[in-house]
């Protein structure tokens, strides 16, 4: 069966189960990992596949794909028997810009607000866990659309947080 040429498609799950044209990348997987480096900034033009890396990095190492090997099978990163034990392992937060298009800073800080709250609703856990102290619940109250620059700031390092907190009790 030949396999359509997938354009504009931006999710790595996507592409594996509709088993749509794709040139194994996988590879990065490798590379990112073993390189051991703290901070990865990926640049590259615009339609260069960013996305599609990140997405691709989410379904291995993230724990809502774990035991979804088979979107590897095949692909370079599967010869590696270690790093395979690392299938689903972490939770990952994805943080793509790609569908921003604001015109003017606030009109962006608008679409950045709503994204965060959205980010967050992937969630709905941690407002209810014995985990999150009076303080973080505050600070989750405040993850709305109406939030203030400096709460947008802050949001990722307490999403980091309480996720980080949710899984080592």
């Amino acid at each position: 069966m030949k396999r359509e040429v997938a354009t504009g498609i931006q999710d790595f799950e996507t592409l594996r189960v509709e088993r749509r044209f794709y040139v194994d990348k996988t590879n990065f997987i490798q590379e990112w990992w073993k390189g051991g480096d703290s901070l990865t900034l990926i640049t590259r033009p615009r339609r260069f596949g960013k996305t599609l890396n990140m997405s691709m990095l989410n379904c291995f190492f993230s724990d809502r794909y774990k035991n979804r090997g088979e979107r590897f099978e095949g692909r370079k990163v599967w010869e590696d028997p270690e790093l395979r034990k690392e299938l689903g392992k972490l939770t990952v937060i994805i943080l793509t810009f790609a569908g921003l298009k604001g015109a003017t800073y606030q009109s962006t800080m608008v679409q950045i607000k709503k994204y965060l709250v959205k980010l967050f609703s992937q969630y709905p856990g941690l407002y209810a866990s014995e985990k999150t102290d009076g303080n973080k619940r505050l600070a989750l109250r405040n993850i709305t659309e109406r939030m203030s620059e400096e709460d947008a700031v802050l949001s990722l390092n307490l999403l980091s947080t309480l996720l980080e907190m949710e899984k080592r009790f």
